[in-house]
């Protein structure tokens, strides 16, 4: 009997979780998961961003406030608004500088095709906008996940396209791509824990920069809210554009960054 008990008792927390969890909510911080939310729900999201290291004094604080609703079966919508603070060092001098701006308004579709859960494997497409002054981004991602017992795996590719309005025509400023693969474990009826690995490309007329970042990740259920947090330090600087730099890239990227996530559902 106690073999029997020690056996159902994994199953019986994930489902546990499973239950309790609202259709949107993230368990991770970074990667994307194919579930949407139910048609006529609503949810709001607070995301909070602190990145910091680079050759000089430099550290920058982004947060998003988005409002996410159901649309139709498998279809979810989103609008966002976003702020970014950036604290550097003044070249030639000890004194820093910050500046402080709206990085314009988001929109967001997400489709499902299939479910993580009752398919052989969960799939999505993510499409973003992003509307500035001078500038408009577009951002894309091919999502699949899969719930393997107590364990959530998620795999994202994205691919993004930032346009610059210069005079009468549109430049391309800089193109975005690369990968994320996560992963968290059940521990308790309301608790995962995990990793995340997150690869990054920037190319722009300088050339190309990658890096790879990694760690830890938390999610807490809370019944009509959740929270998840992760923290991911720079592993690797893959490619630099500048040849004389080697190591961690620290021109185009940082030292590590931390991100927390907060949604309520009504």
């Amino acid at each position: 009997m106690k073999i029997i008990i020690n056996n159902i008792r994994p199953t019986l927390l994930v489902l546990a979780a499973i239950t309790a969890a609202p259709a949107a909510e993230r368990h991770f911080a970074y990667a994307q998961e194919s579930a949407g939310l139910a048609p006529g729900s609503a949810e709001v999201e607070l995301q909070a961003t602190r990145k910091e290291g680079r050759k000089d004094h430099w550290v920058r604080q982004e947060s998003r406030l988005e409002v996410e609703f159901g649309l139709a079966e498998g279809l979810m919508g989103a609008l966002y608004l976003n702020h970014q603070q950036v604290t550097k060092a003044v070249d030639g001098t000890t004194d820093d500088l910050t500046s402080s701006t709206v990085q314009g308004i988001s929109g967001e579709l997400k489709y499902q095709f299939s479910d993580p859960v009752a398919d052989p494997l969960g799939s999505a497409a993510y499409v973003e906008v992003t509307g500035e002054t001078d500038a408009v981004e577009y951002e894309f991602k091919a999502i699949l996940d899969k719930q393997v017992g107590p364990v959530l795996f998620a795999a994202n590719a994205i691919y993004e396209i930032e346009l610059a309005q210069e005079t009468a025509a549109e430049k391309v400023r800089e193109v975005k791509y690369g990968g994320i693969l996560s992963a968290v474990h059940t521990v308790g009826p309301r608790t995962r824990v995990g990793l995340e690995t997150d690869w990054r490309n920037v190319r722009t007329d300088e050339g190309i920069d990658s890096a790879i970042f990694g760690g830890p990740v938390i999610h807490y259920q809370g019944g009509k809210y959740w929270l998840t947090a992760a923290v991911l330090p720079q592993l690797a600087g893959l490619r630099h554009h500048d040849d004389a730099e080697s190591g961690r890239n620290l021109s185009e990227f940082h030292r590590w960054e931390a991100r927390v996530l907060l949604g309520v559902d009504f």
